[in-house]
């Protein structure tokens, strides 16, 4: 099995295979810091599973950098994430399976499993 680093604002560790389960959900809190104050973004993901495109809903005013990778680290998408809903196709080429979704900007760090099937 694959392991998985997890990074939070205050520790970094690795947990390796048979150590971690994903359970999946459609919408992942982050925290976010503001100038002077802290706050909560809700973005709703749908569907997981993806069958061709898969929708963002980005209830903020920011804008994010969107990249989704393989379990082996490879990106194999890149995009922008405005505020508001986006539309996102991932390349025909890829093979059914689990991807990370990485969602961040200078404030946000947020990943989120995606399963992709076709």
């Amino acid at each position: 099995g694959d392991s998985m680093q997890i990074n939070d604002l205050n520790t970094s560790f690795t947990l390796g295979p048979s150590e971690f389960k994903i359970l999946l959900s459609d919408h992942i809190t982050a925290p976010v810091n503001t100038d002077e104050s802290r706050t909560q973004f809700d973005f709703t993901i749908y569907p997981n599973p993806l069958i061709e495109r898969f929708w963002i809903y980005n209830p903020s005013n920011q804008h994010f950098e969107l990249e989704v990778f393989s379990l082996s680290g490879r990106r194999i998408f890149k995009s922008q994430l405005d505020p508001g809903i986006r539309s996102f196709a991932l390349p025909n080429e890829i093979p059914a399976g689990n991807y990370v979704l990485h969602i961040f900007n200078k404030n946000t760090n947020i990943q989120k499993n995606l399963y992709f099937q076709k």
